[in-house]
């Protein structure tokens, strides 16, 4: 079973980040914050199964559900990298935070390198990236990426004529076991909390987006996880991240899609927190 056994969000704050904008934001725990950046179209409980264990290993765990995604208010407009980078940057503010280690996954990551790249890395100690490439758009320079223009278009196309009928055929791609009927419905509902125009907005944005720049101005120590079984985002990114980010090491779970987090949460527990202590001072 890979949802929640509770409902999720019971415990979140919304936080204001700009005027008619707030995040639901669930904040748990005391230590080194650990900030997880969910992917495009979920939300913060795609990390429900880590979030009370990363707790119980002595740090503090903000989970925030970007702008109109899972359980934070609907808004018109804002739905690029940029603008995601910018809200998480000012909760940085709002929460009082200085220090703490980015956790992404999926888009989350592209979200945390633009974020160092437009403000800075001096209070990012850490990044964890668990599955994504620098881009997932295939180009003449990448052909390696994931999706060509064709393929996501094709796709925003049978979002905009069936969202949540897409995102269910979507959804077991990201695992390697078959989903259960209740597992594939959590999913559906999760991923449509977005809407399907702010949804295909910022899916277009996301996969348009490129962040070899922002990598090559400058990064942090990096853990990246990837299932060996990913269907979504090919393992050579993983090697490309190793390649071209000092000081950062790939770790392969072999019972993993794209979801490592849910599918071996206790494995990414053990993995994070042993790869932390040894890499960043509390």
């Amino acid at each position: 079973m890979i949802r929640p056994a509770q409902a999720f969000g019971a415990d979140a704050s919304l936080v204001e980040v700009v005027p008619g904008v707030s995040l639901s934001v669930t904040d748990r725990g005391e230590g080194l914050p650990l900030v997880l950046l969910h992917g495009v179209s979920m939300s913060a409980a795609y990390f429900h199964s880590v979030i009370d264990p990363l707790v119980d290993a002595g740090y503090r765990v903000i989970v925030p559900d970007l702008r109109s995604h899972g359980r934070s208010p609907a808004v018109e407009g804002g739905h690029t990298i940029g603008q995601y980078a910018d809200d998480i940057n000012v909760l940085f503010d709002r929460l009082g935070i200085d220090r703490c280690v980015l956790v992404g996954w999926s888009m989350g990551n592209l979200v945390a390198w633009e974020l160092m790249h437009r403000h800075g890395r001096e209070c990012v100690v850490a990044h964890i990236n668990i599955s994504q490439g620098p881009t997932d758009l295939q180009t003449d320079d990448f052909p390696d990426a994931p999706f060509s223009l064709e393929a996501i278009h094709g796709f925003i196309a049978g979002c905009q004529a069936d969202y949540r009928g897409s995102l269910e055929h979507f959804a077991p791609v990201m695992f390697k076991d078959d989903l259960s009927t209740e597992d594939l419905a959590w999913c559906a509902d999760e991923s449509c909390l977005v809407g399907a125009n702010a949804g295909c907005n910022i899916l277009l944005d996301q996969t348009l987006y490129d962040a070899r720049e922002a990598i090559a101005s400058g990064t942090v120590p990096t853990l990246h996880i990837w299932g060996r079984d990913e269907g979504l985002i090919p393992l050579s990114m993983g090697d490309w991240c190793v390649a071209n980010i000092a000081g950062s090491a790939l770790v392969i779970f072999e019972d993993s899609g794209h979801c490592p987090q849910l599918e071996e949460p206790a494995r990414c527990v053990e993995t994070i927190t042993a790869w932390l202590d040894e890499t960043v001072s509390r």
